[in-house]
């Protein structure tokens, strides 16, 4: 039998490999899972998720898991899901997003009506018009009030179980935040840039 640690180091170094950190998550991953259910879970779900992420763009997929973070109060996930948003927003428009990763706490435990307007906002305040609609479509599908109808739709809804997956086994942990899950958070420039605007932003 695959022991743990062995499995643990290897997703780490994937990850690493994609997202230039080794989530905290993944040992609690298998930790919870046991190391033969894990390795399952991520052939299963890894190569499903980054077709999605390049079919429905990065911005968009981190949208889906961002909407099912909040509502299930993961900050953990919210907080990853965020920063990569701020990340690829900023290398592509050389401006802050306008959702702040560090201070998510007036995100939870919103009805989705509540939850559907600020998303709408901060999108529509991005210039990101588009996914506006899309946001609208990602709410209805996590609450239940639509189901899939199409190719891409049935991709969100997929990426909203593996989020839903990954939020309960970091809420259970109480595993704090860390950095961005996209391979945006390789880039130092970017991060470095983010983190100066968000300091002079707060003064």
């Amino acid at each position: 039998m695959i022991g743990k640690r062995l499995v643990v180091l290897g997703l780490e170094a994937m990850c690493k490999v994609m997202w230039g950190f080794p989530p905290t998550i993944i040992a609690l991953i298998v930790d919870q899972m046991g190391a033969p259910r894990a390795i399952g879970w991520f052939v299963a779900n890894m190569p499903r998720y980054l077709i999605s992420t390049a079919l429905l763009g990065p911005i968009r997929a981190h949208m889906a898991c961002l909407v099912t973070s909040l509502r299930n109060g993961c900050v953990y996930c919210a907080h990853g899901h965020v920063y990569a948003l701020e990340l690829l927003y900023l290398r592509d428009h050389g401006r802050l997003f306008p959702i702040d990763a560090s201070a998510l706490d007036d995100w939870f435990g919103l009805d989705t009506r509540t939850l559907r307007r600020k998303l709408n906002v901060a999108l529509a305040a991005a210039g990101l018009h588009t996914e506006v609609l899309w946001a609208d479509r990602m709410v209805a599908l996590a609450d239940g009030s639509q189901q899939p109808v199409d190719g891409n739709e049935a991709r969100i809804v997929h990426l909203m179980r593996m989020a839903s997956t990954m939020n309960k086994i970091a809420i259970s942990a109480g595993v704090r935040p860390e950095e961005a899950q996209d391979p945006v958070n390789k880039n130092a420039a970017v991060k470095a840039r983010h983190a100066m605007l968000r300091a002079a932003a707060s003064m």
